[in-house]
């Protein structure tokens, strides 16, 4: 009996000091580091979502001077249908007062949307859009769009309006603003997910060890169970420790394979079997 008790009370001080300075110190560095994470992310991408809602304030305003030919042919309705989804997001965060959030788009979506940008000088440097023409502004709306271009490039406040400055504006806003931060989303995406599965794994683990210390308190276990527990716990804490000891890039890794193995097993599963 006397053995029983000092293993009873060996495993209620292991597990209530893995709780309070395990499980529960983890959950706050795995917070901390997603915090960082953040920080930066939003200090990276806060100039170049400014500039990106100037690009479509900017296109916006410039919308209805662009004259469409007659008949409109099928590579003259991508730009036009470009330029419409643009103007909408335009108007849209003219009507807000503000810039888009920082999470506003998913890493695929940004990388499509500026695709599309690109697009508009592909466009015009294949000629596509030889037939369209340019209306001139009136001074009001040319003090809107340069309000707007100086945000993005104060050097575009020189040159003459017309498709030309748009396809050029366009294709430089890809290769000089987007493609240096292009891989900073997806980036960011794949290290929330790791620090969301890290916090699953340890929430998990620390509300196994409290269930454990609530029957523990509520029925007499054997000393092997009591024993097996311990271990177990000790063991879950010492795994929770490699999630912050281990590499980032190589958690990341494994967490890719997994989802590759996953789709593997999907598609398998899916296979229309031969008559």
């Amino acid at each position: 009996m006397e053995a029983y008790i000092t293993t009873y009370n060996t495993v209620i001080t292991i597990l209530s000091a893995v709780i309070t300075g395990g499980f529960v110190l983890i959950l706050v560095e795995i917070g901390n580091r997603k915090n960082r994470e953040s920080d930066r992310y939003r200090q990276t991408m806060t100039p170049f979502v400014q500039k990106l809602s100037a690009y479509l304030r900017y296109i916006c305003w410039i919308k209805p001077h662009i004259v469409n030919p007659k008949p409109i042919k099928e590579d003259e309705k991508s730009f036009l249908s470009i330029v419409h989804n643009f103007g909408v997001n335009g108007s849209d965060l003219l009507e807000s007062g503000g810039n888009f959030e920082i999470n506003s788009f998913t890493a695929k979506d940004l990388e499509h949307f500026c695709n599309n940008i690109n697009h508009i000088w592909y466009m015009y440097d294949r000629r596509w859009l030889d037939r369209f023409k340019w209306e001139e502004a009136d001074s009001t709306y040319q003090e809107l769009i340069d309000k707007e271009l100086a945000q993005i490039n104060p050097r575009y406040l020189s040159m003459p309006e017309g498709l030309g400055k748009i396809a050029k504006i366009s294709g430089e806003f890809y290769t000089d603003i987007f493609m240096p931060i292009q891989d900073e989303p997806y980036s960011h995406e794949a290290s929330s997910r790791l620090y969301s599965v890290q916090t699953w794994i340890v929430s998990a683990s620390l509300f196994f060890v409290l269930l454990c210390l609530g029957l523990l308190v509520c029925f007499t276990w054997s000393i092997w169970l009591l024993k097996l527990t311990t271990i177990s716990v000790i063991m879950l804490f010492g795994f929770c420790m490699l999630l912050l000891l281990v590499n980032e890039n190589k958690q990341l890794y494994c967490l890719y394979r997994i989802r590759e193995f996953k789709k593997t097993l999907k598609s398998k599963n899916h296979k229309v079997p031969k008559v």
